[in-house]
């Protein structure tokens, strides 16, 4: 039995009808609100991308940064109980990342890492969902500080955080100071996109990219959907952005942060590829 019908069960379809559901409306949300702003779609507006070597190497670095700690993270906390190669790590988290393309909230990685090991699973489930748990804690801080405090002291958590990571030896507390730094590069790559190509100024990207990230957190849209739910959260939060361009710099870090993670994470579910299971 592999890895998709261990997990594939009734509830879980029921679970992807819905959020298959929300996308499609998230979709003509997107659509109708561009309309309302007389947007006029021209793909060359990712000239603006494409022809930027520090765009091109800062989207690689801080993509690449995010997910190796993303990766690095699993590899901790699953080697708490047992011993996991890096190699292996970064299979099982881009199959199981891949999976969560169906199924809302990350859910198919909480359900299915567990199920690389054969022993220890009811211990792997838990340290599966404090990973994704940590993170939601820290988009939700950085969220609800900019939402309350207008982002005053925003990033001081973030600092602490990091400074702090020395000397503490609980697994969990660690993989919150990791869920950290993923933050500051996700959302720093962000926030650099707004500021160099939608002409957002700094102080404003550094307020609203927390409130951006709080909105798409909490709607358990699936991965596939993702580039319509965070344009029209996009849209909401900063309104002043010319629309064409913002939704551009949406749908290019989604392709940096969740299209090719996916994409490969499928070539690995396609093919089969066993990344290390333990009896």
């Amino acid at each position: 039995m592999n890895l998709l019908t261990k997990i594939h069960k009734p509830g879980h379809k029921a679970k992807s009808r819905i959020s298959l559901l929300m996308g499609m409306a998230a979709a003509l949300a997107l659509w109708w609100q561009l309309s309302q702003r007389g947007a006029d779609w021209n793909p060359a507006i990712f000239n603006n991308f494409l022809q930027s070597p520090l765009t091109w190497a800062v989207s690689f670095i801080l993509s690449g940064l995010n997910w190796g700690l993303r990766i690095y993270k699993w590899q901790q906390l699953a080697g708490h109980v047992r011993p996991v190669t890096f190699r292996d790590a970064l299979c099982q988290t881009l199959k199981t990342f891949s999976w969560s393309a169906v199924i809302p909230f990350n859910g198919g990685e909480i359900l299915s890492k567990p199920l690389f090991f054969g022993k220890h699973r009811k211990k792997l489930f838990s340290l599966s969902t404090w990973e994704q748990l940590s993170q939601m804690a820290v988009t939700v801080t950085m969220g609800l500080t900019a939402l309350l405090w207008h982002g005053k002291a925003l990033w001081k958590p973030a600092a602490m955080a990091v400074l702090s990571y020395r000397g503490t030896q609980n697994i969990r507390y660690k993989a919150l100071i990791w869920s950290w730094w993923r933050y500051l590069a996700f959302g720093g790559l962000m926030t650099y996109m707004l500021t160099a190509h939608a002409q957002v100024p700094l102080a404003m990207a550094l307020v609203r990219v927390p409130l951006y990230y709080l909105a798409v957190s909490v709607v358990p849209i699936i991965q596939w959907a993702g580039w319509a739910w965070q344009g029209n959260m996009a849209l909401l939060v900063f309104p002043s952005a010319e629309g064409e361009m913002l939704m551009a710099v949406v749908w290019w870090l989604w392709a940096w942060q969740t299209l090719l993670p996916m994409t490969a994470g499928g070539l690995l579910l396609m093919f089969n590829r066993k990344c290390g299971y333990v009896d």
